[in-house]
Formats: structure tokens, sequence, C-alpha cells
């Protein structure tokens, strides 16, 4: 029945360097805080390396990175300046000392620690040029794997080796990381009491969530590390408050008066504010990738407590109140970044506030003039350094920082002055900056993809009696930006749903999935069981994280507060591509395929700076529309294979009668109807993704069409997606009757 043609896959993705040719690249995307992972390659690296000045002016701290669990076996000590420190203390009782002792000692002390900041730069210098190198090697290590390079010493490992060593479809990143975090979590254990081992523990498991999307698998162990590293700290910090001492001297014995200064240091470098400051700040994110928003604001406050100027805490603090629908907050906490940030390392800052101001003129002291006389000052500097720039990492940070700058302009002008001309300058420019510094877009890396999982799901593929009866799980798909948060927010409305947003419990154990069922099906084991065992997993995690989140998540209505749902949405849009795994596991699970117009879509996926990964690439017009153009082809291939097994749901039919698709959806589920459910955007439930500020608007009208504004310079996209620029398609929920005035429409009719 075809598996063989899935063994074929599993050994073409290990030729692959573990890219799962039924897994899009889109799902390696960074979720959360963008700046979460790019201070590691952003700032940190182009810091020291770039010649810091010539970035970003003086002042700048230089950057430092974390040393390797090999040294963090030392426990967290407490420096403080004593009287034979040599820092101005007055000397030792009983000693005698002439004013020529004096002026030497003095002297001394001056040239010690001359060159002990000499020491300390060219330390920091040399571990970060280590690091660059480093990270040079493992791109290149990944490239040469992906590029199939190690096909031959791939075939040649024992056959066991196979079975038993990194599973198929792994990526090389992700093995890599968990080897890391196996090492800190052996140090971890062997020193219980060294805050310092926590904190690195934790942030590899953090930095690890952010990058593999797996359904928080780790969040809670990451949580926990955490508070017990904020235990010991806090215990040592009071320490100093009772005796009197600063908690603002880092080890070098230099007083902080801004902790902004430590943002950079190792963390042994830090002074013990400075630490509890990062450790809440990173909290803060982490309890943002798991959901908890209120909590994430709760750790911001706490670092903000001990310095209300802390920027990492202030500009992600507004972030998660954006989700949180806070506007006016957010914009407070955005003003105060601009204010204090000259240095410009915070540029989500400028996204942010735009997205603010648009929502809201008065949500931001000042309106748009806050921003723009800063982002039209930046632009040209700017501009100058990148043309001198010469460093690829330099390059790098610097495009992130234009693109960032004139998506904010491209906001003001389409929203504010309605100068679609400049809007679309902006626009252009921004995204022609980002493109120039990524890779190429691999053509024919994707058209493999797209023909391998053609050939591997053919007719008679599924076994009919093998496969969960479980409806627990409904799959949202579908191409970016067609409007799946706004599907998944009226399913979230009913009481018995839970959306759980896009970190895919279900996506991030495919790997596991496809391996174990090629086992089953090449080595005589039990299919039917493992398929239900597989299903049983899926649907536990979902469970167990649900349970997490809620006991983390303030209630609106403590009526509902023990109501277990009967559904979970998982939203995973390019999981379009593994419908067939799908229907295998969960035959009769709901797989609900949301369509846009398409031009509404492409146009909305172009114009939207996705988190740096898979998706990067629809900011070019080329690389954009072969994406659109494969995504049809696999939606056409399942409903050739599977016919009515995917219900298509049509985005202008949500628009324009939002009742009775919301009706026929929840009936589809399998679910009693409740009228709260058309109350969705009032729900004060949190929305992490691009689309929060829209969802909270509720269904509007203005969304249809959006893209014939710039119809003119966005010819040459609509002449290369060719016939797809329009879809003939029916919203297929069994019980929707479409209303008389939209019966005969289809998505993508002009």
């Amino acid at each position: 029945v075809g598996y063989s043609n899935l063994r074929a896959m599993k050994m073409a993705a290990e030729r692959n360097g573990g890219d799962d040719v039924a897994t899009p690249s889109a799902t390696a995307s960074i979720k959360g805080p963008s700046i979460t992972v790019a201070f590691t390659l952003y700032f940190v690296i182009p810091l020291v390396c770039l010649g810091l000045a010539s970035v970003f002016g003086p002042g700048v701290i230089p950057a430092n990175q974390k040393e390797t669990a090999k040294s963090r076996s030392v426990p967290l000590q407490v420096n403080v300046p004593s009287a034979a420190s040599g820092n101005g203390a007055a000397p030792l009782m009983g000693e005698k000392v002439t004013d020529e002792q004096h002026r030497q000692r003095q002297e001394q002390k001056k040239q010690r620690k001359k060159k002990n900041n000499s020491k300390k730069i060219k330390s920091q210098y040399e571990q970060v040029v280590h690091v660059v190198e480093e990270r040079k090697r493992a791109v290149r290590e990944q490239v040469r794997l992906r590029t199939g390079a190690t096909q031959q010493k791939r075939s040649s490992k024992p056959k066991q080796n196979v079975k038993r060593g990194r599973r198929a479809g792994e990526d090389v990143v992700k093995t890599e990381m968990d080897k890391t975090i196996a090492t800190l979590k052996v140090e971890y254990e062997k020193n219980p009491d060294d805050a310092f081992t926590m904190i690195e523990y934790a942030d590899a498991l953090r930095e690890r969530d952010v990058i593999i999307h797996d359904g928080g698998r780790n969040q809670l162990v990451a949580i926990d590390v955490y508070h017990n590293a904020i235990s010991q700290i806090r215990e040592r910090r009071q320490q100093l408050v009772n005796e009197g001492r600063p908690t603002n001297v880092p080890p070098n014995g230099v007083t902080v008066l801004d902790l902004n200064q430590e943002l950079f240091f190792d963390l042994r470098e830090k002074s013990l504010d400075g630490l509890l400051c990062s450790v809440f700040s990173n909290l803060g994110k982490l309890y943002f990738m798991a959901n908890m928003f209120e909590k994430s604001v709760a750790a911001y406050n706490e670092c903000l407590a001990i310095d209300e100027n802390y920027l990492d805490a202030l500009t992600f603090r507004g972030s998660t109140r954006i989700v949180l629908g806070k506007y006016k907050e957010a914009g407070t906490d955005y003003t105060r970044v601009l204010e204090l940030d000259q240095n410009r390392l915070f540029m989500d800052a400028f996204t942010g506030i735009s997205k603010v101001l648009a929502v809201k003129e008065d949500n931001v002291a000042g309106g748009w003039e806050t921003m723009v006389k800063v982002v039209e000052e930046l632009i040209p500097a700017k501009e100058q350094h990148m043309q001198s720039m010469v460093v690829p990492e330099g390059k790098a940070l610097l495009a992130d920082h234009l693109k960032r700058l004139h998506l904010a302009m491209f906001t003001y002008h389409d929203v504010k002055t309605k100068d679609l001309k400049l809007a679309w300058e902006h626009l252009s420019e921004g995204m022609r900056v980002k493109m120039s510094v990524l890779p190429p877009y691999n053509r024919a890396n994707e058209e493999q993809r797209l023909n391998s999982v053609i050939q591997v799901f053919h007719e008679g593929f599924w076994s009919p009696n093998v496969g969960s009866q479980d409806r627990t799980p409904i799959f949202i798909i579908g191409f970016v930006r067609s409007g799946s948060t706004l599907l998944e927010r009226v399913l979230d409305a009913h009481p018995k749903v839970v959306g759980t947003g896009e970190d895919s419990v279900f996506n991030g154990r495919l790997g596991e999935i496809r391996d174990a069922i090629v086992e089953a099906t090449t080595q005589g084991g039990d299919l039917g069981a493992t398929v239900n065992k597989l299903a049983d997993g899926v649907v536990k995690e979902m469970m167990d994280r649900w349970k997490s989140i809620d006991a983390n998540t303030e209630k609106e209505d403590e009526s509902t507060s023990d109501v277990e749902p009967l559904r979970f949405a998982d939203k995973m849009l390019t999981n379009y591509n593994n419908v067939g795994f799908i229907h295998m596991l969960f035959p009769n699970a709901l797989i609900l395929h949301v369509a846009r117009e398409p031009m509404d879509t492409i146009f909305s996926a172009f114009k939207h700076d996705f988190p740096s990964g898979g998706l990067d690439q629809t900011s070019d017009f080329s690389s954009l529309a072969h994406m659109y153009n494969d995504y049809r082809a696999i939606i056409e291939h399942w409903d050739r294979v599977l016919p009515g097994r995917i219900t298509h749901v049509r985005y202008q039919d949500m628009v324009e009668d939002m009742p009775g698709v919301a009706r026929a959806l929840i009936d589809a589920t399998g679910l009693e109807w409740d009228e709260d459910v058309l109350n969705f955007h009032k729900k004060k439930h949190a929305v992490n993704t691009l689309s929060t500020t829209q969802v909270r608007k509720g269904v509007y009208r203005d969304s249809l069409q959006s893209w014939k504004k710039y119809e003119a310079p966005l010819q040459p996209l609509v002449k290369l997606v060719g016939d797809r620029v329009k879809y003939d398609l029916k919203t297929t929920l069994p019980s929707y009757v479409p209303p008389s005035s939209l019966s005969d429409e289809r998505v993508g009719t002009q």
C-alpha cells in the first residue's frame, strides 16, 4: 500500500541532512519575540567585530557570549569591594601611610585598573571572535549536510546506526542543541546550588524552544529552573542588603548606575541586580512563548522594579502588552525605549510602536511624530553605514535595522498619510534590503519536497482500518495570512474548544511519527497499534500543555475555569504538507483549510515581516509566487487522492456571513452550539500572532480586496502567480448554506 515509498522518503530525508521532505521549511521559523535570537546573531557578534562606534556610535558596551558548560561548576560568588582591594577604601587598622606612599598606591591602582580593563576588552574580543568562528563552522557544516555532501558517508553506516542514531527528520541544529542541553543538565544535577549553571541550563532550553517547534515540551522545566536561580540570587542579594552593601557592583568593583551597561556582560561579570534583571527578562520571554502572557508581564515588572529603565524588559513588556490588547500601556513602554535607547539596539520598538499607533493614534503621547522624526533621521544614517560595511554580519545587522525602519514608515503612510506612493516605496525598499543579505531561494529543493509528498501519498496509501477514532484535534491549514487566526478565535470562543496557537504539538512530533510508522511497516510491527499509540501521545501532550497554560492564565470567567476542553485547534498552517500523516493518525479529525482571495493573501504575506526562518522568501515576488503555487498544488493533490477529507472554509464567507459559518463550523466539530461563539472578538483571550491587532476588531470588510490599493506595483507578482490568481472554491462545511447573495461567488472572483 505504498509504505515502501514512505521508507524511501525517510531515507531521502536522511540524505538531505535530516530535512523532512514532508515538513515545510517554514516550520523551522522562529516564534516569539524575534530579538530573542537576534541578540546573539545581530547584536553580540557584530558589536565587537564591527568596531562598535561604526554602527551605533559611542558608548556601547562590548558584547560577551556565554561560556561552555564545562567551565560552569563554581557556585555563585558575591564580590564586594573591601578595604584591601585597592578600590580607594581606607587602609587597614593600625597601618601608617605617608603622603608619598598614598600617592604611589593611587598611581599603582590606576595602572592596575588600566591594565585590567585592557585585558578584559581583549578577553571579550577573543571570546566573541571565537563565537563567530564557531557559528560560521556550524553554518558551513549544516549547509554541507543539507546539500548532500555526506550522502556517501551516511549510506556506509551500519544499518543499526541508522535506526538508533539521529532520527530521520531531525535537524542538525536540533541535534546539536539537544547535546548541549544534555551536558548542561548533567552540570545542573551535579551542582544544584550553582545559580550560573541553573541560568545557562534554562537559557539553553529557552533558546531551543525559540528555534524548535515541538509543542513547548521543555517550557515547564525551564520555568522551574529559572525560578530556582531567582531564589538563589535573591537570597544572596538580600544578604548584601542586610549588611548595608551595594547590590549594583559587578565583580570588577565598579558601581553600575544603569543596568543597561550590563546588558551584554557575561553572567559572571554582572552585578547581582544585573543578574536578577537578566533572569527575570529571559523568564518573561519564556512565559511569552508558553502563551502565559500575564506571567510574562509580571516577570518583566519584577526586573523593572529593580531598574525601571532596563531596555530589554521594557521592549518585550511592550510586545506582550500588544498581545494582551493593552495598546496604550504598550505605547508607553515603546516610547520610553525610544527615549532611552540612543544607541538604537532595540529596533523592535519601532515596529512595535507603529502597530500601536495603527490601532489608535492617541495610544502614544505625541502620536506618529514621536516615531517619524527619529526614523527619518535614522534611515539615511543606516544606509550610509551599510554601504561602507564589508563584514557580512554587519551588513545583516544593518539590513535588519533598515527593514524595520522602512516597515514602520510603510505603516505610517499606509494608515496615517494615505500616501500610497511613499508607502510602497518604503515597503519595497525594506523588503529589498532584507533579501539582499539572505541566501537565494532554493526552488529545486521546494519542488523536490512537493514531488516527494505527491509520490508517496497516492491513492490507496492509507489502510482502511488503521487510525485512531479520536476527534480531539482540529487541524487548521492554509497559506500564511489567509484568515486562519479569525477561524481559530471563533473555535476558541466555544467553551469546549481551545486554540493552541501556532506551536503545533503534532508538527513537533512529526519526525517521531514518521519513523515509528516506517519501522512498523518494514519490520513486521503492528501498524494499527503503533498508530493508535502515536495518536494517543499527541492528544495527551495537547491536554498536558493546555493544563499548564490554563493554570498560569488569568480567567475572565471563573465559572468556566474547571471546564475541560473536548477539542484542540492545532493551527500550524504549513501542515498542508502533512495531511497524509494527519489522516493516518486521525482519520476522523476535522481538517479545516481556510482560503482567502489569492492576491489579498499573497500581498499580506509580502508586506509582513515574519520571524526569521522558512518564510523569509515571502519578501520576494518570484519566490513568493512559487511558494503560493506549490501550496495550491498540494491542496489540489489532497482533494484528488482524499476527496472530501479536507473541509474548505472561505475567508470571504466568514466576513460576509459569520453567524452562518460559525454555526456550521461548530456543527462540524460535533459539539453543541453556544451563542457566545459570536462574541469571539470580545474575549480577552490573548492572541500571539501577527494578526493580534486585526482579530480584536472582529469581522471587518476592509480586509477584502485590500491589495487593490497597490494593484499597479503588484502587477509583476500577479503575472508570476499566473492562473492561480483566482481560486474557484466553495466553503464545504456540511451544514453550511450560503446566503443567495454569496452562493455564486468564489474566492478570487474580481
